[in-house]
């Protein structure tokens, strides 16, 4: 016996796919994470950015086909070069 979705079961199975795909996003950003230091200017804080971003992003050339957006910027990577040119996270 074959047994068809109804459309409670279909919304559920829909409710749940936008719940798994939102709770993805959840971390936040490099671009928004707040880093200090003594002494330092906006300008600074730009350059170390730039440079720590370049130097801690690759291309994963196996998922390449499967997104749009192929550099992955490696979280540790970028807070460990941000933590050895002497900022700090601010939280």
């Amino acid at each position: 016996m074959i047994r068809y979705l109804t459309w409670a079961d279909r919304f559920l199975l829909i409710l749940i796919a936008f719940v798994a795909a939102g709770l993805g996003g959840c971390q936040t950003p490099i671009s928004r994470q707040l880093w200090v230091r003594d002494s330092a200017s906006e300008t600074d804080l730009k350059r170390d950015t730039y440079e720590c971003r370049r130097d801690a992003t690759f291309t994963n050339w196996r998922r390449m086909n499967w997104r749009w957006s192929d550099p992955d910027p490696d979280r540790t990577l970028y807070r460990l070069c941000m933590e050895a040119r002497g900022w700090t996270r601010a939280d």
